[in-house]
């Protein structure tokens, strides 16, 4: 059998499977980009200026931290991504559960940061698409384990916000 049958086969077993595919697709997909880019940067040559964040205090659910200055990530193409002052965040919506495997508070605070502000921005930058992609880079310079920023990427990619470039919000 080879693996074009196998896949074939598999996606015809059932629509659990047939449902599971796209996303594991994806994460396969954003495991090999993380490898590619994981190593490649320093975090002072990705971001640039301190995160300098207040506790305004409540639940996550309201984003209860405030940047108080605006914050820089720069990507590997060059561009620059601003959270601009006043930005609030809750350094990534992870459901408490998995806090001991993927904490919001670990290292990839800058990257949640960033992607939060992508996704607030109105009228949006980026696509949400793109937006998961710019997490993903931005969480090659600050964390190290690769299947994290793929499991990260991809659940944001499929349970996260959606939106295209250009939208504003109502």
């Amino acid at each position: 059998m080879t693996a074009a049958s196998l896949i074939s086969t598999l996606r015809a077993a059932s629509p659990y499977v047939k449902k599971a595919w796209p996303i594991a697709k994806a994460l396969w997909t954003n495991y090999r980009l993380a490898r590619s880019h994981i190593g490649k940067r320093r975090l002072g040559e990705a971001f640039p200026v301190h995160l300098d964040l207040r506790d305004l205090g409540g639940d996550l659910v309201d984003k209860p931290f405030l940047l108080l200055s605006d914050f820089y990530f720069i990507r590997p193409n060059g561009e620059v991504v601003t959270a601009e002052e006043g930005n609030r965040t809750d350094f990534g919506s992870v459901p408490r559960f998995f806090w001991r495997v993927i904490s919001p508070f670990g290292p990839s605070r800058p990257a949640f940061v960033v992607h939060d502000a992508e996704c607030d921005a109105n009228p949006k930058r980026h696509s949400s698409h793109e937006a998961s992609i710019i997490m993903l880079e931005a969480m090659c310079c600050c964390e190290s384990d690769t299947w994290k920023i793929a499991v990260v990427t991809t659940a944001v990619q499929f349970g996260g916000p959606t939106f295209n470039q250009g939208d504003t919000e109502s």
